[in-house]
Formats: C-alpha cells, structure tokens, sequence
C-alpha cells in the first residue's frame, strides 16, 4: 500500500511481511528526470534530421542515377583537361542545365579558379568577365545551383553542368535567362515532386494520403482516369479530354513511384522498343 502524505514529505510503501521503507524524493532527482526529459526530446529531434537528411540524399543520388553511363563527376576532372587554345580570354563557357526539367537555364563562364572553387563547394561560382572576379551564383538572393552532374562536350572545349536551382536562375525573377516556355519540363518535375511527396510524406497532401492507401487503391484510380479520359475522347470534347488525361497521368505517375518505376526506366524501354 501507499500511504498519503503531503508534498516533500517521504514516500512510504509497505508490502505484507516487509518492514515500512521511506523513500525521500529529492529536488536533485526531479532535476534529473527533466535532464532526461530534455535528453529524449534532443534525441527525437537529432532522428528527424537524420531522416531528413536521408531524405535528401537518397534524391541527391537519384538525380545523380539520371544521368546514366555518361556520368562525369566534376571532382575528377582538372582545368587543365580542357582545350581553352580557341578562347582568346582563356575562359570556359559553362552551360547550365536544370538536372530534373533539363531546361537550359544560363550560360557562364569559369576560370581555373572558379572552377576549383565550384569542385570544392558543389555550388555553381562562375568569373564575372564585366566584374573581373569570381561570383557564386546566388550568394546575393541566395538562388544558388546545386551541381548535380556534369559533362565535357565533344571537343573538351565546353562544359555542362546539371544543377539543382534554388529559386529563378535569370536576374529577372524568370526560371532561365532563356525565354523559353515556362511549363517545359513540368512532367519530369511532376515525377520528382511525387518522388519528394513519397519520402517526406507531409500531412495534409493528396499524394500522401494515396500512399498510405498503397497500390490497390493508387491503381484503381489510373482505371477510374483512364475510362474518364476514353469518354472524353470518344465524345470529341478536346478540353475535357485534356484535363481527365492529365488527371490520369498524374495518378499513374504516382502508380509509377509506388511500383519503384522511374521516367527513366519507362524512357529505357521506349527506346527500346524504337530501335
């Protein structure tokens, strides 16, 4: 039994055939209690960086997968590799291209220091040729690009490298320096922004909540949009018909991620298929 008693008074049990025992609850134990209370939340939050930043390699090196046979890694190349002899400046034109969409989204230009200084950060620094110095695209709007993979063209004389952008590349606020159509690329940023909805999975999201459903009910909504988008199109409604296939792409493309099928994959077999 437990015997009442007031507070900062000691705890007194008894068990049958046992003497009474006291047992006085300090302030330096309740300390204690709440240094491990602390210690538990400090742990949960170290885990959920943990898996955040699992989170953030695994779509690192799923964009790095992309990229194929012809993956280059920029940290094994040297400046000196390139062949500069046709650039009176001595400078080499780096063309920066979107590594999910594979927009084109600038054109810079890089000298050995620049190029060294982009290897040993990942982040894109070009030489500004109207500044005369170095600048790291983005350390002003914090838009920086993200090196993801890159390649040396034909003649060695050129270089692309494919970025993740964090925000609009031109100055303007625009996607890219080149005008071309903002909504290019949108099926493959649709596939990686399900590929990110499917490891992150935020409350409150759609494509979650078809996740935790799992494949039964992920499939029978691609039936549901497929019969819908046949209807539209046996009835010759054009705008209908656009909108149920895009339904039917979105769901199948969440289908795909769920089954482990990239755009990749599904563009290897295409190819496959054509030769």
């Amino acid at each position: 039994s437990v015997y009442p008693r007031s507070e900062g008074s000691p705890r007194c049990t008894r068990r049958a055939g046992e003497d009474v025992k006291c047992e006085e609850v300090s302030n330096e134990k309740q300390k204690k209690s709440r240094t491990i209370s602390l210690s538990q939340k400090t742990k949960e939050s170290l885990l959920a960086l943990a898996w955040l930043e699992i989170a953030l390699l695994r779509r690192h090196f799923l964009l790095r997968e992309r990229s194929g046979q012809s993956y280059i890694t920029i940290q094994k190349m040297l400046f000196s590799d390139f062949n500069l002899s046709k650039c009176a400046d001595g400078l080499l034109p780096v063309v920066i291209q979107d590594a999910t969409t594979l927009k084109v989204l600038m054109l810079g230009y890089m000298n050995e220091e620049a190029f060294n200084k982009t290897q040993n950060e990942g982040r894109v620094t070009f030489f500004s040729r109207t500044r005369q110095k170095l600048w790291t695209k983005g350390e002003t709007s914090g838009h920086y690009l993200q090196v993801v993979d890159s390649h040396v063209d034909c003649d060695a004389d050129t270089l692309l490298l494919r970025v993740i952008p964090h925000g609009p590349t031109c100055h303007r606020g625009t996607t890219a320096c080149f005008d071309t159509p903002e909504e290019e690329g949108f099926v493959r940023r649709l596939f990686d922004i399900v590929r990110q909805r499917h490891t992150e999975m935020p409350e409150g999201s759609y494509t979650t909540r078809l996740f935790i459903k799992g494949v039964k009910a992920i499939a029978q909504k691609v039936g549901e949009e497929a019969v819908e988008s046949v209807v539209e199109a046996v009835d010759g409604n054009r705008r209908r018909f656009t909108y149920e296939a895009a339904d039917l792409l979105y769901h199948l493309t969440v289908l795909c991620e769920q089954m482990g099928v990239s755009l990749k994959d599904l563009e290897e077999e295409l190819a496959r298929r054509h030769r």
